[in-house]
């Protein structure tokens, strides 16, 4: 009986990562964070599994020795930043060898409807406070509300997560009026959380889906998804370093509800290899910019590897006219632009086709 546990346990070991991965998809879908017991909870079972699933798995030596390093540079960057989401990030990555991308996207779709749904129905029965918030936007006193959640715009941005994971596993069945429903149910949310960035991404997202129709527009989304993190990281750097106090920067930052005055903050630190500390500074900085973040807080050396790491999935992309991996690269990566989200796991999936790439699992970048 002992022999056929461990062989069960040999054979059926990539459950203990969905379990992982199911136990993260619970804490994010009702909009945990880092301050709730439960979520710290999760954390050490994702550990206790990773370090199961890590003695299971087979493993090469240009793997261990890049996994090595990596997690050197990590430790390295929690000592000066004492924020561990990259940490816990990067094992979650780590134990995506060997599993199946489909089934990771399937539970966190699942765990992200089912927790956005109970959270809006307790907000609605009172069980829980609305989270409503007053908010000044160009001299107007405005309501936003939370619907339960933690504050308005983590709202919006799981229902974006959602819709793109919709977009996975549904890409070819959607049609206009499937888009007619989505944006529905987008611009109902938006009254609530008043959220503009992610209003306008999922916006962004279905006519993506609409003009991929077009042969020839399909063409200009991949050529876009391979250099658009480039581009995104050289439009912040140009904001933060040349054109602060322009006309220009401060009707976007305006636009932008005053995002970019962090981004302009940030740049007045020296570049660090490993990382920033931004507790000491002069103003509570709320790095909304990902590019930014990853700049400084990331520090030099995880910013060139998840660059190149990006463009190297995103050719990958291209050289497998997977336009729906496209739609959803770019999407998120325009999205990166207005929210902190470069290391979330559970939102930011490009890390999960970096990780497959570097192990060499290239069929996850087939089409559907």
């Amino acid at each position: 009986m002992s022999y056929l546990n461990k062989q069960f346990v040999k054979n059926n070991y990539n459950i203990l990562f969905y379990i992982m991965v199911f136990v993260i998809g619970c804490a994010k879908g009702i909009g945990l964070n880092g301050n709730n017991s439960f979520y710290l909870v999760s954390f050490i079972v994702v550990f206790l599994f990773f370090f199961i699933k890590i003695f299971l798995d087979t493993w090469r030596k240009k793997e261990i020795i890049f996994i090595l390093i990596s997690l050197f540079v990590i430790f390295l960057n929690y000592s000066i930043t004492k924020s561990y989401t990259l940490l816990v990030t990067f094992i979650l990555l780590v134990g995506t060898k060997n599993v199946s991308i489909n089934r990771i996207f399937y539970i966190i779709l699942c765990t992200a409807i089912i927790g956005y749904v109970a959270v809006i129905t307790s907000s609605a029965l009172n069980l829980i406070p609305e989270n409503s918030i007053n908010y000044v936007r160009n001299g107007i006193v405005l309501q936003r509300s939370s619907l339960g959640f933690s504050y308005p715009n983590l709202l919006h941005i799981l229902l974006l997560k959602i819709f793109l994971l919709i977009t996975y596993f549904y890409y070819k069945k959607i049609n206009i009026l499937w888009i007619s429903l989505l944006l529905c149910i987008n611009y109902v949310i938006y009254t609530f959380s008043l959220s503009r960035g992610s209003f306008l991404a999922i916006h962004i997202l279905f006519l993506l889906i609409l003009i991929s129709r077009i042969k020839y527009f399909r063409y200009w989304i991949f050529k876009l998804t391979i250099y658009i993190q480039y581009i995104f990281t050289f439009i912040t750097i140009l904001f933060g370093a040349v054109l602060k106090g322009t006309p220009i920067f401060n009707e976007l930052n305006l636009l932008l509800s005053g995002r970019l005055y962090y981004v302009m903050e940030q740049f007045t630190r020296p570049l660090n290899f490993f990382g920033d500390d931004f507790s000491g500074m002069h103003i509570r900085m709320i790095p909304d910019n990902s590019y930014s973040a990853l700049i400084f807080s990331s520090g030099l050396i995880i910013t060139l590897v998840m660059l190149y790491g990006y463009y190297k999935v995103a050719k990958e992309v291209y050289k497998n006219r997977n336009i729906m991996l496209s739609i959803i690269f770019c999407t998120i990566s325009i999205f990166l632009f207005v929210e902190n989200y470069m290391f979330t796991f559970t939102f930011n999936f490009t890390l999960i086709y970096m990780m497959k790439y570097f192990y060499g699992e290239l069929d996850v970048f087939k089409p559907k």
